[in-house]
């Protein structure tokens, strides 16, 4: 993943940069570990009643693991500018097909386009400082 710069119609110079969504515990709550384990030991109760409840969770289960292991490696293009005035701009990528959408930010930055979605991307903020 590249660092990429561009200019808007404006005149402000942006950076455009890649990054991973990190890993994190933070709004993790006693009540949530405990609804979860609640739920965890029903299905496991569940489980061993049937086994076509087994296949059934164990499937539920996998989709969901593919869900967040997919979000986690998409990545995050941020766009940020000093001004004035400062602004940065934060999209993520829609798709695991994240190749050159460096590239459709800076074109639509250029453009004066900063609060569209280039295809492939959805803005997840956009922050005036």
């Amino acid at each position: 993943m590249e660092t990429l710069t561009t200019t808007s119609p404006d005149g402000r110079s942006w950076t455009i940069d890649a990054f991973k969504e990190p890993y994190s515990f933070e709004g993790l709550s006693f009540g949530y570990v405990i609804g979860t384990l609640l739920v965890l030991g029903l299905m496991i109760f569940l489980a061993l009643v049937s086994w076509y409840v087994a296949i059934g969770l164990a499937v539920l289960l996998v989709i969901w693991l593919c869900e967040r292991i997919s979000n986690h490696v998409r990545p995050r293009l941020r766009a940020r500018t000093e001004g004035p005035p400062p602004e940065e701009l934060t999209w993520k990528t829609t798709s695991l097909a994240h190749r050159k959408v460096e590239e459709r930010v800076a074109r639509a930055i250029a453009a004066g386009n900063v609060d569209l979605e280039p295809p492939g991307l959805r803005l997840l903020s956009h922050q005036s400082h």
